[in-house]
């Protein structure tokens, strides 16, 4: 919040002091947009994905590089979009006939490719990383918020 005269502006995107669950929190998302940015460079340089696919996700991890920077400035709207960003990531490579083939392929014992590996860190690992420190550090602030747990009668 600012305040100018008597008037108090509230800050437009609620920026709340930076924390070491920000600091968290956007580290996973800039682990994300490296590992997926690499796979789809890999890809597109194999010439295994269309030109298009790769624009698709260069917006894809200018729109979480853009949400990270705000999520480490401590805006909590930027860290709930951060959830819905990371539970996006997992559906789409779930809903991906190519991502699910990659994993049958790995769950059956076959050989993990450099690929394989960058598309589990990339969508799974710290998307999930992610959504879970986020609601532990959810719930931590809602336990500092009134000094002490809320019940739940």
């Amino acid at each position: 919040m600012k305040i100018s005269g008597k008037v108090i502006i509230p800050d437009p995107i609620c920026m709340t002091k930076m924390s070491k669950d920000s600091l968290f929190l956007s580290s996973f998302m800039l682990a994300s947009s490296a590992f997926v940015s690499i796979g789809a460079f890999l890809l597109r340089y194999y010439s295994l994905v269309p030109v298009m696919l790769t624009y698709l996700t260069a917006a894809a991890v200018l729109s979480v590089l853009i949400t990270s920077f705000f999520v480490h400035r401590g805006s909590r709207l930027a860290m709930n979009i951060g959830v819905i960003l990371s539970a996006l990531a997992i559906l789409s490579s779930l809903s991906s006939i190519s991502h699910l083939e990659a994993m049958t392929r790995i769950f059956r014992g076959g050989l993990i490719t450099v690929l394989d590996l960058l598309e589990i860190l990339g969508f799974y690992a710290f998307p999930l990383l992610y959504i879970f420190y986020w609601a532990v550090a959810a719930r931590k602030r809602g336990v500092r918020s009134t000094g002490r747990k809320e019940s739940r009668d």
